[in-house]
């Protein structure tokens, strides 16, 4: 194509579709266009695939040595003259990544606007050149907190976006139903102490009563998280992952004293986990000294105190991160939307159950547990010493089920989980008594529905640039 069609000017751009504008952009960039329904492209040539959507602007694959190239159905041409092509197609729609940035702040308006009870702030760089940060909680997940179990999650995890990479920083819980809900996001330029301390502050004035020392935490052994958490909620418990702790120590020691330390953290005494940790340094002294310089209160079960609802990991919040993967491709501006966006349909998701539970008692996910633990009861025998306390012998041991002044068994499981364990059934089945009365209130149908009983907004982002980036 000749120079007269190479420089197109801003109304020839204004006046043809935005796919046409892309297709000519390459053909005068890049020699004539094959047919676009013709043959496949020529055997062997090793293609670098970019899928365009032109309401967006396209996702990207990298293939290869990190080069990229772009196929069109029969066809592919350089990086540079297809990213060229596309910045003229966004830049067509409103959707050009410099002002894309720009619209931060009217999205964070709209959001206001919508949810006036939320909380949504964002800050630019020091020189107000460039974005640095946002953070969003939507009243309906302030809300709902209370009527969750008291486990938070923290992590942060990377886009995958190549141009403007960024940082995901997640809190999450869990309901009653064991659904993972999102609590709060933010979008920061990088993953470290600062950010997590201003995502904390921000997360405390949005919740209330999640810096009560009631409330758990659990991340990974970032020093950034760790002390963050110690300065913005100092009497909270916070708990590190055991999946993490356990590949260090593979990593480091190797398989043998992984398996070590997968004895180490189920230990339900103190008596026992000092004598497993003797093993370990007989065995590999390094090993044993590393793990001595944890202490047991941050992931041993004996040791923890707060529930952990069966989850010693960090998995409430490693399988948000896993669920917004697609999101994490996007500009900060889109992802931000997205990620509002998929609160909302989760939150829909579980408002929609919770009209069903008009009169069960439990939520489904607790009613099948108990029914678990009453027909292990039923295999069990119940030596009873006195009115309040039993010996309740079952195939994987003997365990003291204590009635009063509080209830508790030996097998950790009750204080763990807040709902009855089999023991505890078994002894209670004996002396004709409800295990019911045990259930904690966050498994309850009547928690559950008012957890999920105001949903979201959806926010109107029409005439806002939205970059595919």
């Amino acid at each position: 194509m000749d120079d007269e069609n190479n420089s197109m000017d801003d109304s020839q751009e204004e006046e043809i579709g935005a796919e046409e504008l892309w297709r000519r952009h390459v053909q005068s960039n890049s020699g004539a266009l094959q047919n676009l329904a013709g043959v496949s492209p020529e055997a062997g040539g090793k293609l670098y695939i970019i899928h365009v959507h032109f309401e967006f602007g396209g996702n990207w694959t990298r293939r290869r040595h990190g080069r990229y190239q772009f196929l069109l159905p029969n066809m592919h041409r350089k990086y540079k003259s297809a990213w060229h092509g596309r910045e003229i197609v966004l830049s067509h729609m409103g959707g050009g990544d410099a002002k894309s940035f720009q619209s931060i702040p009217a999205v964070c308006a709209r959001l206001k606007a919508v949810d006036p009870n939320g909380h949504v702030d964002w800050e630019p760089q020091p020189d107000n050149r460039a974005f640095r940060r946002m953070f969003v909680c939507p009243s309906a997940s302030g809300r709902s907190f209370p009527y969750m179990r008291p486990q938070v999650g923290l992590d942060a995890c990377h886009s995958k976006n190549q141009r403007y990479p960024s940082f995901i920083m997640l809190a999450t819980c869990l309901d009653g139903n064991n659904n993972i809900s999102i609590i709060a996001y933010a979008i920061v330029d990088r993953e470290n102490e600062e950010n997590w301390v201003w995502f904390l502050i921000h997360l405390r004035g949005a919740v209330a009563g999640i810096d009560s020392p009631k409330i758990q935490y659990v991340s990974d052994r970032c020093k950034g998280i760790i002390n963050a958490v110690r300065n913005i909620f100092p009497g909270a418990s916070h708990v590190h992952c055991t999946i993490h702790l356990q590949r260090n120590v593979k990593q480091r020691f190797g398989t043998e004293m992984e398996k070590f330390f997968k004895v180490l953290y189920r230990c339900k005494t103190e008596e026992r986990y000092k004598h497993v940790l003797e093993a370990i340094r007989e065995k590999n002294p390094e090993c044993g000294q590393y793990l001595s310089n944890i202490s047991p209160a941050l992931y041993v079960m004996y040791a923890v105190h707060r529930p952990r609802f069966g989850h010693t990991t960090s998995n409430i919040v490693e399988i948000a991160n896993s669920a917004i993967l697609p999101i994490r491709s996007y500009g900060p501006l889109r992802m931000c939307i997205e990620l509002y966006l998929y609160m909302m349909e989760q939150k829909a998701k579980q408002h929609r159950l919770s009209l069903t539970l008009n009169e069960e008692r439990l939520t489904p996910y607790a009613a099948r547990y108990m029914a678990t633990q009453e027909e292990d009861a039923g295999r069990m025998r119940v030596r009873i010493a006195y009115l309040n306390e039993a010996l309740v012998q079952s195939s994987t041991g003997d365990f003291v089920v204590t009635l009063l002044p509080e209830c508790k068994s030996t097998c950790l499981v009750f204080k763990d989980m807040c709902l009855p364990c089999s023991h505890i059934i078994a002894f209670e089945r004996e002396m004709r008594l409800s295990s019911e009365r045990h259930v904690g209130v966050m498994w309850t149908s009547a928690a559950f529905r008012i957890a999920h009983l105001e949903t979201f907004h959806p926010v109107d982002t029409s005439n806002l640039p939205i970059s595919a980036s």
